[in-house]
């Protein structure tokens, strides 16, 4: 049910067990809101009467003030009195929410200073107050379109009930902020505002439009691009975020754009992807941009007019989610802002941290499921008298605190007449770099050139060279994938300093250098760290005599702001550096009530970054203090950059591998580093070379038949570290049996492989028994197969001699495509432009001495027939790859609806990792038991297989086996570049009537946090254990995973977000 808010009620909060609770706050306990500063007095009346309200099914929300900040520890307290800490606010203040009636005395022990509830008129932004509703948030019938963000721990779907309460119409919901898009009657605004879950409402942000040669030579990129650097971003996907879609026609990006979704190409995002990673084909390499091998993702932003209720800041979070996790972007650039000034909105707007810039410090922070930089135009907002041409002239939604938001400068540094400056509207230092935006050549739709000037200009020039810094972080450090907050680091930390003295309001920290950035990468100029609350970490560095200058820069990827704090800040860390004679030295600081005066030094509470810069330093060893003023949301990581090595140095441990009793080199052995992400195989010389840390780490060594080994190693510190190793050969022992068929008679002639191995396969006598020799130690998935049969897999944890019998499958239905199609079909409305599935005898293709695409089929004899993805081979290994989309092979219906066990057996050939972008293009087999009208997938992988593999697959554990079961098998091409080629043969299917699944004993099912975790006892002969899920006690049990035989245990994860579900666990025998 829903609540609202009772009047002047106000709540509670508290810490338990303060020694000192008394202490006098720091700003005189000043609580910083964006409606206005609360100066609260020490009151604890009004939480008894809040508290008699609170449930753990009805929670009140409120504001509280708390001594001092909790620590994990007082948190965990905290919750188990009843009061859960949401969202952090300046000073020592939290968004709360209270689960269970609290007495005065209670609240006393628990030591709360002050607190209160929030009434409708606390939730709404001064603009919905003043009812200044811009064009674009102007609805049908009178209705407006707000954002409505719930307290954090309010679900969801809370929002669809609250929007029916007030007769409003529900368009997105952004997940990363829990803020629903609403259109509603200005009317209701403060009756919806009044609903115990609803934390704030504001206007929908103005929607994001476009801001409207010598560039490489000011930022250096030219000299990164030549020896001996040879950048070019080879391997870094650049997603180009605009207005419009890149025309990826243009020469100049050679088949490098990948088109994310359907719309025209237009000027803009073509002339900001040429700057990024045109190639300056037209012209000859003049007009090429930063990274001109890099790859290129094209988005665009959804605006939308009139009537737009989906015309939301969802379509960001959207677009990028795919970019990031579908096409592999490394970063996004974007050139768009709103445009205030131009656009004759209400000034306020711009510096203002609104939703946008809490949806994307989400996103630079991880929530699309890792840390993604983000690059932002400043705008040109003073370009335009409407709202001034000097300070406080921030664009939406550059008053992000993760993103690097950037200005533009001329080509001789001198500052453009457009481009907006800071600070935010909380004080901020924005942007914090510039790049060069004045009469910017790049490329335009259909093949031609044109100038721009523009922050739109200088940002693609910054994310270009972005990428060239993550091309030399792969090569330098293949293990490492740099925070944003190092990119941030490093960039301001090597920026040549413009206008005032450090950095101000107008060029941020300075114009990018990008040979100077790279140049650090190399030599190892950053570190990255993380610390908690109260916590302070010392990192050393070394400076030499007649250094003339060093400049030390700290950034960390803030968590987003709750729209009532204000500051924005939420973790405040600070920057000092100790000389050697121990003096003390502070970071930059501006003040914001006058912008233009020099920075001075001090301590610093409003900004993520923060610098600090020593002309003349003395030689000798210098600290680095990184403390946690105060850290409510952490741990929190962060990010150094220094002007000399801060980095523990990396270096070569190389060595060959060798059996220890014939000394010969062994191939096929895997040397990695398990604490990290570092390996390798060996080849037929046994040799390795691992590129690690030069730090004391352990390195081991695995290869089948052998004794894993492992060693201590500490690559030297730029240097090369031999280490040579040898194995000893795995004890070996016999699984041996029996294999029959479905009546129980013995098969003699039966091959029996351990899958995935290099033993060769033996065969089963005239009595049907068989022996294979196995090194001991290992799980083996072992199968049978015999002509005129279907294959048996079973999963076999073999720690000695051990008996497993097998019983071979009824064939259904066998494929070798040597006398036609036989009912297979290539499927209609596919979007692949050449390399289309179709029955062929193929011809094989090489890049060099890598093999593309099979010489032969698999059918052994004289089969010459597969299902091949074109199998002709052209005049290059392009020419008849699978390009421009998808192609979907297609199998008859099988009836399996007799059978309680059922096979899918096939051979495939696979390869996508030649060409521009290697291993980024999946091959697909989906299954379905209603004749192709809904799939499930059974198979998907990025990795390639130059050689005929055989997967052998029980479908019972994804589907109900009915009389209209079919499968498809998809190859794509969704990157440009790549080389796709596939193949399938020799496919059968079978079933097997013998064995019905049977329950377990003693299934025990519990709660493990949001995941329920099942177990049971292991029963005898199972080969594995099918996992079913029913939504109620009396529906249907649908199989959703399964797992080996070795395994009595199952945790499925986030199940208690559902509703309710109930599960079975069946032994298949």
């Amino acid at each position: 049910m829903l609540k609202r808010n009772r009047s002047l009620l106000v709540l509670l909060v508290t810490l338990i067990g303060f020694c000192g609770g008394t202490q006098a706050l720091a700003l005189e306990n000043v609580i910083h809101l964006t409606t206005g500063d609360i100066r609260p007095l020490e009151d604890r009346s009004e939480l008894v009467f809040a508290s008699e309200q609170a449930t753990s099914e009805t929670k009140v929300h409120g504001l509280a003030q708390f001594y001092t900040n909790p620590n994990d520890t007082e948190r965990a307290r905290l919750r188990n009195a009843g009061l859960e800490l949401l969202e952090p606010i300046p000073e020592n203040a939290w968004l709360v929410s209270l689960s269970k009636p609290l007495s005065a005395e209670q609240l006393k022990t628990l030591g709360v200073r002050w607190g209160k509830t929030l009434s409708a008129a606390d939730k709404l932004h001064p603009r919905v107050k003043r009812g200044e509703f811009g064009a674009w948030a102007k609805y049908k019938d009178g209705k407006v379109i707000v954002g409505v963000r719930l307290f954090a721990d309010i679900p969801a779907a809370t929002g669809n009930d609250l929007a029916a309460a007030a007769g409003a119409e529900t368009g997105d919901y952004i997940e990363s902020v829990n803020t629903w898009i609403m259109a509603i009657d200005p009317a209701m605004i403060e009756f919806i505002a009044g609903y115990e879950a609803v934390e704030w409402i504001d206007i929908i942000p103005p929607p994001l439009t476009p801001i409207n040669n010598v560039g490489r030579q000011v930022v250096g990129a030219n000299t990164v691009q030549a020896a001996p650097y040879g950048l070019d971003g080879s391997g870094i996907t650049v997603c180009v975020y605009d207005g419009g879609m890149v025309d990826n026609t243009h020469s100049d990006f050679s088949g490098r754009v990948t088109l994310g979704e359907a719309g025209d190409a237009a000027d803009h995002p073509t002339h900001v992807a040429g700057s990024v990673g045109g190639d300056g084909t037209l012209s000859g390499g003049q007009y090429r941009g930063m990274a001109p091998g890099c790859a290129i993702v094209s988005y665009q932003y959804e605006a939308c007019d009139p009537y737009c209720l989906y015309n939301s800041p969802q379509d960001i979070a959207a677009n990028y989610q795919q970019a990031r996790n579908v096409h592999g972007a490394d970063l996004t650039t974007n050139s768009i802002g709103s445009n205030t000034a131009a656009n004759e909105y209400d000034c306020a707007w711009e510096g203002d941290y609104e939703l946008v810039s809490q949806l994307l410090d989400n996103i630079v922070r991880g929530s699309l499921g890792s840390p993604y930089t983000v690059v932002f135009a400043a705008g040109n907002e003073r370009g335009y008298e409407t709202c001034g041409t000097t300070y406080s002239t921030l664009g939406v939604p550059g008053a992000a605190k993760n993103i690097i938001t950037v200005g533009a400068t001329e080509d001789n540094d001198a500052m453009t007449d457009f481009s907006s400056w800071g600070p935010t509207d909380d004080g901020r230092i924005k942007p914090e770099v510039c790049a060069p935006g004045s009469g910017i050549y790049s490329t335009i739709p259909g093949n031609y050139y044109g100038g721009m000037s523009g922050t739109s200009m200088a940002t693609p020039i910054t994310s270009g060279c972005i990428a060239l810094m993550l091309e030399q972080f792969s090569l330098s450090y293949p293990a490492l994938t740099p925070l944003p907050s190092t990119i941030k680091a490093l960039l301001i930390n090597t920026a040549v300093d413009l206008g005032n003295t450090g950095p101000d309001y107008v060029f941020g920290f300075g114009r990018i250098n990008v040979q100077a950035t790279v140049d650090g990468i190399i030599a190892g100029h950053f570190l990255e760290d993380e610390l908690s609350s109260g916590e302070t970490n010392n990192h050393t560095v070394t400076v030499a005599s007649g250094t003339s200058t060093l400049r030390i820069s700290l950034s960390w990827m803030d968590p987003s702001a709750t729209p009532l704090a204000d500051p924005a800040l939420v973790n405040d860390l600070d920057l000092t550096v100790v000389s050697p004679g121990s003096t003390t030295y502070f970071p930059f600081i501006l003040n914001p009530a006058n912008p233009s005066a020099a920075a001075t030094t001090g301590i610093d509470h409003r900004n993520n970054s923060e610098q600090i810069v020593i002309a003349n330093p003395a030689a000798g060893e210098w600290t680095i203090h990184v403390s946690s003023t105060s850290i409510p949301s952490g741990p929190q990581s962060y990010s150094v950059a220094a002007s000399q090595s801060i980095l523990p140095g990396y270096g070569w441990v190389t060595g060959t591998v060798t059996d220890v009793s014939t000394m010969l080199p062994i191939n096929g052995v895997i040397v990695r580093n398990p604490a990290g992400s570092q390996s390798m195989t060996t080849a037929s010389d046994g040799k390795y070379q691992l590129y690690l840390p030069s730090t004391l780490l352990t390195l081991e060594y695995s290869a089948f038949g052998y004794q894993t080994s492992s060693e201590n190693v500490s690559a030297p510190d730029h240097g090369i570290l031999v280490r040579d190793k040898s194995l000893t050969t795995q004890p070996t022992a016999s699984l041996f049996g029996y294999v029959y068929d479905q009546s129980g008679t013995v098969v003699s002639g039966a091959e029996i492989t351990a899958m995935g191995t290099p033993l060769p396969s033996v065969s089963s006598g005239i009595d049907g028994f068989y022996s294979l020799n196995l090194p001991v130690g290992a799980t083996y998935s072992v199968k049978a197969a015999s002509t005129g049969y279907g294959a048996e897999q079973k999963f076999v944890y073999f720690s000695g001699s051990a008996h497993v019998d097998f019983h071979l499958y009824t064939l259904v239905a066998c494929y070798d495509f040597e006398s036609g199609d036989q009912g297979w079909a290539r499927a209609t409305g596919d979007n692949a432009t050449s390399g289309l599935w179709g029955r062929l005898n193929p011809t094989a293709t090489y890049n060099g001495s890598s093999i593309c695409q099979p010489e032969d089929d698999h059918t052994s004899g004289t089969g010459v027939y597969c299902f091949v993805t074109d199998g002709r081979a052209g005049s290059s290994i392009g020419s008849y790859d699978v390009d421009g989309g998808k192609t979907t092979l297609l199998s008859p219906t099988w009836n399996l609806s007799g059978y309680s066990r059922a096979m899918l057996d096939l051979w495939s050939w696979y390869s996508n990792d030649e060409g521009d972008t290697p291993g980024q293009d999946t091959f697909v087999v989906d299954v379905s038991s209603d004749g192709g009208t809904s799939w499930i997938r059974l198979f998907n992988t990025l990795s390639s297989w130059e050689y005929w593999q055989n997967m052998v697959i029980p479908l019972e554990d994804y589907i109900p086996l009915t009389a209209s079961v079919r499968v498809r098998i998809i190859a794509q091409d969704q990157t440009p570049g790549s080389i796709v080629e596939a193949a399938v043969d020799d496919i059968c299917v079978s079933g097997a009537l013998l064995y019905a699944p049977q329950p377990v004993s003693n299934l025990t099912i519990s709660a493990n946090g949001n995941d329920i975790r099942l177990q049971w006892l292991p029963s005898a002969d199972a080969v594995r254990y099918r996992i079913e899920r029913a939504d109620s006690f009396s529906g249907s049990y649908l199989p959703m995973d399964s797992v080996n035989a070795g395994t009595t245990s199952y945790v499925a994860v986030d199940a208690l977000n559902a509703d309710q579900a109930f599960y079975h666990v069946l032994a298949i025998n």
